[in-house]
């Protein structure tokens, strides 16, 4: 274990860097900034117990990767048996703190990788995040994968038609997307896709999550119906960077956003909390009272 010097670029509680986890240590704070690095499970074990780091989120986040290293550690010893050889390690780990709850989901989270990961398993792992690509103007590509990898949390771009052969094969357990509005029911508008992927997840299984701020709620809507839909230039889908796609001529509807149903969303992400399973009476008692009835 090494201590750090303070990392000027960053604050985060928990980090990965160089195939090590990078952990603030709150018990040093405020008066000194001291970054430890860990490269075991049985290490990051200790120092959750010790309270190096603390707050369910940050412990969950830092379970989970501590299950990475315990996939390196598995592979090195045992190969292809390391989904037996990795079982002591996860014992020690849920137990470093036993009421934490977010300690045990992550190790359950990433438990449900296990069956569709082949060879060395650290890389699997460590891939938290696929981005779909986001057609017409690969905001996705160009920018999402742009904010995760400022923040160091690992990406895989995937075209916007391989989500649901992901879900399929039980490598994506959330679905996680914005949103531009939301009616006062919980029905979503969101980027155009967003529909078809929460259809996919819905069938597959996969539990969908819209992050977005309150502002985001409109509260004189009742429903995603009354939302109106912007229909953006024809040239958008047609051509990329002034260069066509499409032969000339050709027209093309480019709707910018679709509705998503709340009865595909399992949970509504704001700073005032969440709304599980979404529904009108759910969105009044968190959003305001002036909802309207749906």
């Amino acid at each position: 274990m090494k201590t750090e010097a303070p990392d000027t670029e960053s604050f985060a509680a928990v980090a990965w860097r160089a195939g090590r986890l990078r952990l603030l240590d709150q018990r040093r704070l405020p008066g000194e900034i001291v970054y430890l690095d860990y490269d075991s499970a049985q290490a990051v074990a200790g120092a959750i117990t010790a309270m190096v780091t603390r707050g369910a989120p940050a412990i969950g986040i830092a379970a989970a990767y501590a299950v990475a290293l315990a996939g390196r550690a598995a592979w090195q010893m045992a190969g292809g048996a390391w989904r037996q050889a990795i079982e002591a390690d996860l014992d020690t780990l849920a137990a470093a703190r036993p009421t934490a709850v977010n300690l045990r989901w992550a190790i359950a989270k990433m438990r449900r990788a296990f069956p569709a990961i082949t060879g060395d398993p650290e890389a699997a792992l460590l891939a938290r995040v696929y981005v779909s690509e986001t057609r017409p103007a690969l905001q996705g590509a160009r920018l999402t994968c742009w904010e995760l990898q400022r923040a160091r949390i690992p990406c895989t771009l995937l075209v916007d038609g391989a989500i649901a052969g992901l879900m399929r094969d039980s490598r994506i357990h959330w679905l996680i997307v914005g949103a531009d509005r939301i009616a006062a029911n919980g029905d979503v508008a969101n980027k155009t896709g967003t529909y078809a992927h929460a259809l996919a997840a819905k069938y597959h299984g996969v539990k969908v999550m819209v992050v977005a701020p309150a502002a985001t709620v409109d509260l004189a809507l009742c429903s995603g119906a009354a939302i109106p839909i912007e229909q953006r230039p024809p040239h958008e889908v047609t051509a990329i960077h002034g260069g066509p796609l499409a032969p000339a001529g050709v027209t093309a509807e480019n709707p910018a956003f679709d509705i998503t149903p709340r009865a595909l969303v399992d949970a509504l992400v704001s700073e005032r909390g969440v709304v599980a399973r979404p529904d009108p009476e759910k969105m009044r008692a968190v959003f305001g009272a002036e909802t309207p009835p749906g």
